[in-house]
């Protein structure tokens, strides 16, 4: 729980206080602290950007050893950095994910090794991007679902979801822990769903890959992705997949093999160039907060 959702909890019981000495036990002095306790309610809200930004900076939390050996072991730009610079991704992961609400639904737990590398693809995208952790703020929800699931907009049952104008995320776990985790094997749904939200809120970033129609991006894919788009329409169980953000996700989670192609090669993917240039640059920029 980040800072300002802490304040509304004990601003919260606060009322309930106030309000009980007031109505149940009658002591009308009380009634004077009503109106203080919902203005630091409605001051929290307004501030709480800024409140969080404050906490998050003054007391940053470091990965633990097993979220570290994660990272390192899911994710390979994570592992090649310096270990100077796995600390400042680390700690962008940890305030990446404690920002967010994980609403769990019919699970009993979502790990924090998972929340983090979660959290990591997001963070890799906004070192690619040159974005900052605030780019995100306004989507601060995770569903989890164990399976895949049924919504308003979706009505059958599906991998993954984004509802861009509540900023809420929704992933079947059934195929975001293999999609993170074996993401060569499997389609990464995490990755992908950040990416149409980096389409969203930054549009200008992608503009490149509007340049090439559908069947371009399919075939280019092909070149660096065994898995086929059959297979990640099966995996998604959606028909219309966004293929500028299929494209960018295999193109990202096969980014550990770009060493077997030429330069040439490389360069004929969109967003490649930006991608290695990025990636490859010495050192991690800390993200703001």
């Amino acid at each position: 729980m980040i800072l300002s959702r802490a304040i509304y909890s004990v601003l919260g019981l606060l009322l309930g206080l106030v309000l009980y000495l007031v109505f149940v036990q009658d002591i009308a002095i009380w009634r004077w602290g009503i109106l203080p306790v919902l203005a630091l309610g409605f001051l929290t809200y307004i501030f709480s950007s800024e409140i969080n930004h404050y906490w998050l900076n003054r007391f940053p939390i470091e990965i633990d050893a097993r979220e570290h050996q994660f990272l390192s072991r899911h994710l390979p730009y994570y592992s090649s950095l310096p270990l100077s610079d796995q600390k400042e991704f680390g700690k962008a992961c940890i305030a990446f994910h404690r920002h967010r609400d994980y609403i769990l639904q019919g699970m009993p737990n979502f790990p924090d090794d998972l929340k983090v590398l979660l959290a990591a693809q997001a963070v890799l995208l906004s070192h690619v991007f040159e974005l900052s952790l605030d780019d995100w703020n306004a989507y601060d929800k995770m569903v989890l679902y164990p399976h895949p699931f049924i919504s308003p907009e979706i009505d059958v049952v599906h991998a993954s979801e984004t509802h861009f104008s509540e900023g809420v995320w929704l992933f079947s776990v059934d195929q975001l822990i293999p999609g993170m985790t074996q993401p060569r094997r499997f389609f990464n749904t995490g990755l992908y769903e950040f990416i149409r939200t980096l389409k969203a809120i930054h549009p200008e970033k992608l503009s490149k890959l509007s340049q090439f129609d559908e069947s371009t991006l399919q075939n280019l894919a092909a070149n660096f992705s065994k898995i086929k788009y059959e297979n990640i329409q099966y995996w998604l169980n959606i028909k219309e997949p966004d293929q500028e953000a299929v494209y960018l996700t295999l193109l990202l989670t096969n980014y550990s093999l770009w060493s077997t192609y030429s330069t040439e090669q490389i360069s004929s993917f969109p967003l490649a160039n930006l991608i290695r240039d990025k990636l490859n640059k010495q050192g991690f920029s800390p993200l703001s907060q």
